[in-house]
This record gives C-alpha cells, sequence and structure tokens, in this order.
C-alpha cells in the first residue's frame, strides 16, 4: 500500500496530523496489548490447569505452544490479508476471532477444547501483531521510529508487566475461566478505535494471490514438530514416531523456506535476508523470542512448584520485573536513534545472561528477594535489546520491503517462541526426571529437589544459548 495514498495515513502531513499519527499507534497498542495479555496471563494458572485435568507438564505447554505455533502461522498470511483487506478490516476481523476463542476458553470442558481455544487466540494475535510495527513505520518518519518503537513498546510490554498479577488473582479469586475473559474490554475498546483511525485498502494496489501451499505446508511442517518434541519424553525418543516426526518436521521447515523462495507470492519474501544486516537482526529476534517466553514460562512454574507459591503470589513477584521492562522500552528506543545499536543490544544481553545464571543457582535457601532482583534484571535487559534489534533490522532495507521484512522478524520471534518452550520444556523433564532417579526414596521434598535441579539445568541453558547467539549482533555491524 502506498501512504501517501492512504488518507487515514497521509492526514500526518496536514494540521492535527501529528495527533492522527499518535491515535494510530495507540489503536495498534490495545490490539496488541489484548494479545500479549492474552499470551502470558494463562502462565500463572499451569500448575493449577494439570491439577484440575490431571495432565503433565508435557501436556500443559500445549496451551503455551499451541498458541504460539498458531500465531506464527497466521503471522505470514498478515501481509496478504493487509494487501486484500487493508489494515483496518484485518484488526476488526482478527479481533472477533479472538474474542470467540476467548469465550470458548472460558467454557471449555476439558483440556482438549481449551486448547483449541488457545489455537484461535493465538491465530488472531498472528494476525494483530505485525500491524503494530507496520503502523510505526508508516506514520513516523525514520528519525523517530526509535522513540515510536519505544512508545508502542511501552503500551504493549505492559500487558505481560500486569498479566501474572491479573491471572493470579483471578486464579485464586475466581477461577481460572475468568483469565480468558479479561481481555474483551480491551477488544471493545479496540473495535471502535480501528475504525475510526486505522488505514482502509488501497484499491490501487494490486493483490497478490494468498500462498495456501505455503500456509498449509507451515501449519502442518509446525504441528509435526512440535507434537515430536512433546511426545518424545512421554513416550520416548526410540520411538519411530517421535523419530519420524522430527525428521518430518526438519524436512517440512527446508521444504516451506525452498517453496518460499520460488513461488510467486510467497508468504514469507526470503529475498530481504540478501541483507546481512537483517540476518544478524532476524537471528537475534528468534533467541530474544525463545528467551523471553522460555523464562516467562519457567518461572511461574518454578515458584508454585519448587517454593510452594500461590498464584496471586507468583503474579505479585513478577510485577516489579514486568514494569521495569516497560520502563526500559523507551530509554531503549531513545538510545536506538543516538549511539551505536550495538551498546543498548551489548548491555541488554549481557544483563538477561547474568539473570539466567543466577537463576541457575537456585535452591531451597534462595530468598524471595533475590529472586526478585534477578527476574527484574532479566527483563531489563530483554527491554533494552527489542528496540535495537527490531529497527536495526529494518533500517537498511527499502521501503517496499519493509512490510514483509516485518512480517519475517515477527514470525522469527514467533518461531522462537513456541520452539523455545517446547525446547526448554524438554530440557526442564530431562533434566529433572534424571536427577529425580538418584533417589532411592521418592518422599515430596525429593521431588522438589528433583524439580529445582531441573530448573537449574533450565535456566542455564537458556544463558549458554543466549550467550552464543549475541554473536550474530557482528552481522548488524552495518547498521550503525
Amino acid at each position: 500500500m502506498n501512504p501517501m495514498k492512504d488518507p487515514a495515513v497521509a492526514s500526518i502531513d496536514r494540521p492535527g496530523g501529528a495527533r492522527e499519527k499518535w491515535l494510530a499507534t495507540a489503536t495498534a497498542m490495545v490490539g496488541t496489548f489484548s494479545m500479549v495479555l492474552a499470551a502470558t496471563i494463562l502462565n500463572v494458572a499451569l500448575p493449577g490447569l494439570m491439577r484440575i485435568f490431571a495432565v503433565d507438564q508435557q501436556t500443559v505447554q500445549w496451551l503455551v505452544t499451541g498458541f504460539l505455533a498458531a500465531m506464527t502461522t497466521a503471522m505470514v498470511a498478515n501481509a496478504w490479508c493487509v494487501e486484500r483487506f487493508g489494515i483496518r478490516t484485518t484488526y476488526v476481523a482478527a479481533m472477533v476471532v479472538f474474542c470467540a476463542g476467548s469465550v470458548l476458553g472460558a467454557c471449555s470442558p476439558d483440556i482438549g477444547w481449551l486448547i483449541v481455544a488457545r489455537i484461535l487466540q493465538g491465530a488472531a494475535a498472528g494476525l494483530i501483531q505485525p500491524l503494530g510495527m507496520l503502523v510505526i513505520f508508516r506514520v513516523f518518519a525514520e528519525g523517530e521510529r526509535g522513540k515510536g518503537f519505544g512508545i508502542y513498546g511501552l503500551g504493549v510490554i505492559l500487558a505481560p508487566a500486569i498479566a501474572p498479577v491479573i491471572g493470579g488473582l483471578l486464579v485464586d479469586l475466581v477461577s481460572w475461566r475468568a483469565t480468558f475473559l479479561i481481555a474483551l474490554p480491551a477488544c471493545a475498546v479496540g473495535l471502535p478505535m480501528a475504525l475510526a483511525h486505522l488505514p482502509g485498502r488501497d484499491d490501487t494496489l494490486p493483490v497478490r494471490r494468498l500462498d495456501v501451499a505455503g500456509l498449509v505446508l507451515l501449519a502442518g511442517t509446525l504441528a509435526v514438530l512440535l507434537w515430536a518434541l512433546s511426545s518424545g519424553p512421554k513416550i520416548g525418543w526410540d520411538r519411530f514416531a517421535v523419530q519420524g516426526g522430527l525428521i518430518a518436521g526438519g524436512l517440512g521447515l527446508a521444504a516451506f523456506l525452498v517453496w518460499e523462495w520460488f513461488a510467486p507470492s510467497p508468504l514469507l519474501e526470503l529475498r530481504v535476508f540478501r541483507s546481512p544486516a537483517f540476518v544478524g537482526g532476524f537471528l537475534l529476534t528468534l533467541v530474544l523470542g525463545g528467551g523471553l517466553y522460555a523464562s516467562t514460562y519457567l518461572i511461574p512454574l518454578y515458584l508454585q512448584q519448587v517454593k510452594g507459591m500461590m498464584p496471586s503470589g507468583t503474579g505479585l513477584l513478577l510485577l516489579p520485573g514486568g514494569l521495569a521492562m516497560a520502563a526500559t522500552f523507551p530509554v531503549a528506543g531513545w538510545l536506538t536513534d543516538r549511539v551505536a545499536r550495538s551498546v543498548p543490544i551489548l548491555c541488554g544481553g549481557a544483563l538477561f545472561i547474568a539473570s539466567c545464571a543466577l537463576m541457575g543457582g537456585i535452591d531451597a535457601a534462595t530468598g524471595i528477594p533475590w529472586l526478585l532482583l534477578w527476574i527484574l534484571v532479566g527483563r531489563v535487559g530483554l527491554g533494552l535489546m527489542m528496540p535495537p534489534v527490531t529497527a536495526g533490522s529494518l533500517l537498511l532495507l527499502e521501503p517496499h520491503e519493509v512490510p514483509q521484512a516485518s512480517g519475517a522478524i515477527n514470525f522469527g520471534r514467533q518461531l522462537g517462541s513456541s520452539l523455545g518452550v517446547s525446547l526448554i520444556s524438554i530440557v526442564l523433564d530431562v533434566a529433572s526426571g534424571s536427577h529425580r532417579d538418584g533417589f532411592a526414596l521418592l518422599d515430596e521434598a525429593a521431588r522438589r529437589a528433583a524439580l529445582a535441579h531441573g530448573y537449574d539445568v533450565a535456566f542455564l541453558t537458556l544463558a549458554g544459548v543466549f550467550a552464543v547467539s549475541l554473536s550474530a549482533l557482528g552481522l548488524m555491524r552495518q547498521s550503525r
């Protein structure tokens, strides 16, 4: 779409236009806020859902990975939806699907329907989240985009900051079902705002055909791969079905990339990867997504399963870190426009690595204040990294490449998120299980000791992966 032909965007050049760009940004923030709130609010309820539905950790993690996998798949269809229907209609339709999934989740009679509800929510989130990045790139000048991302991120990151507190209180005082309904008021605000302030479709531009084959191939690949990763710890990695699933998932992902390279109208424009800066940013985004969601998955489970905290107490402990991360975003956005992007990225990476390493040394004697501090340090680190990684990835691209590149960046973040949760769940299960086997008599204290060991290994694994990933920063040196 041509932004100068769209009155909702071109109005920024007329009197009152500055107000309009902030209203458009606020609308995108409301939509993304609802989606991120839904993605994270259920985490504090996972230990309780394991007991209520009598399922193990590998099953309940599908409530997270199902959401993220659906988001990843829908995200690559976002560019086509925007071309075909426009930002406004895509936003409104996704909000309606999200509301339907939320109501279904609140009414679900078993874990199967609950997973279906999460998949619907994730699909809606996949359509809405890239819109925020696209709106900012269209309504802000190049020198202001860091500020735009910082303000947008501040609003968006408030969702995971307050989600654990809200979720914990709802679980303790009402029911886990209420966590599915809490985002509906934000949806009710976002829908009229979208109709008033988001741009519609540009009828002068051609619409590419939807790459149905690529969409089906990606969805099938993620489903098979995540099934194999979740089934391995339960039925054994030596099973033919699990090994076949892993091989099929790897081949499917390779086939998807080959198809997208040659497809006339690809879902994922791989030619943007010709920019080394974009490749570096994509790799960092992949690991950032994995680190954010893997740690968000691990910490509430640890606090409840090992420390024995209630969901509301867990949420309150996570609140300072979430607020610190939100407060860091504007600072990181300001730094992105003024200093070499490697500075906040390296500083943020070092803080997150230190946080995970410290969390990897926790034991029964570790006090709650220390846990609160280490969580806060890690969240500040992630907040410092996200704006410069995103802005640096897209800086050297041509304007017409930005929509596809923003979709690829969001795809990388969500692919990293879904794989990160699945892989860290495996590390936790294997590490705690192998440690548990060393006890001759398994009592409650021994069970907690085994779980604590598993969490230690999982956090140290996150620290190691993050440390290695910072080498991708060398590819971003072209982006200042």
